[in-house]
C-alpha cells in the first residue's frame, strides 16, 4: 500500500480528568543526508479526501526542526492533486541544502508554521511553494526565503498568501510561471 508520509513529527493529546497531557511533542530535530522518494500517492476512497501524499512532515507542536542536505524525488499524482515534498507545520523549522525533483504538479514546500526558514535549496520542477494558512496556526509570519533556486516552475515558484515580516531574498528565479496559475500572489 501508499504510504501517507516518509517522515513525520507527530504527536498525541489526550485529556484524562480535565487534564491535558501531550505525547510526543519534538523539538530540536535533525532531519540529515536522506533520500526520499515514493509511488506518488495515498489510496482513498473518499473522493473529497487529501490524496497526495507528503514525504517529511512537521506538526504543529514540534519546534525547531532541521531538514537538512535531503534529495526528494516528489513523484506526479493522478492529476487531481499534488505531492508535497516538506509540509511545514511545526515553529521555527529551517529547511537548508536540499534538492527537491518535482513535476508540473508538485508543491515542494507548503509553509503552514510561523519562522520557518528556507534557504540554499534547488527545486526543480513543480507548480508552486506556499505561505499559507493551513488552519493550523493562527499567524504563519516571518517566513525567510534566502538564496534558492526555482527552476521550470508550471506556477508562480512562490506564493505568499497569508501573514507579515516574510523575507525572500537573493533567490534565483529561472523559466517559471510557465501556466496560468488563478490569480496568486506571484513572486516570480
Amino acid at each position: 500500500g501508499a504510504v501517507r508520509h516518509g517522515w513525520t513529527t507527530g504527536g498525541i493529546q489526550r485529556t484524562i480528568s480535565s487534564s491535558t497531557y501531550r505525547y510526543g511533542t519534538v523539538k530540536d530535530v535533525l532531519i540529515a543526508n536522506n533520500t526520499f522518494k515514493s509511488n506518488g500517492k495515498q489510496a482513498t476512497s473518499n473522493p473529497y479526501a487529501w490524496s497526495a501524499m507528503t514525504m517529511c512532515d512537521t506538526h504543529t507542536e514540534g519546534v525547531r526542526i532541521t531538514v537538512l542536505g535531503n534529495t526528494f524525488g516528489i513523484p506526479d499524482d493522478t492529476g487531481s492533486t499534488s505531492n508535497v515534498g516538506v509540509s511545514i507545520r511545526a515553529r521555527d523549522v529551517t529547511v537548508r541544502g536540499n534538492t527537491f525533483n518535482g513535476t508540473a504538479i508538485s508543491k515542494p514546500i507548503l509553509c503552514w508554521g510561523p519562522g520557518a526558514t528556507i534557504e540554499g535549496n534547488t527545486f526543480r520542477r513543480g507548480w508552486y511553494n506556499a505561505v499559507e494558512n493551513g488552519g493550523y496556526n493562527a499567524d504563519v509570519d516571518n517566513t525567510k526565503w534566502h538564496n534558492n533556486t526555482f527552476i521550470d516552475f508550471s506556477g508562480p515558484a512562490l506564493v505568499l498568501r497569508t501573514g507579515t515580516g516574510h523575507e525572500v531574498v537573493d533567490n534565483r528565479f529561472i523559466n517559471c510561471g510557465q501556466s496560468t496559475s488563478g490569480s496568486q500572489q506571484k513572486a516570480c
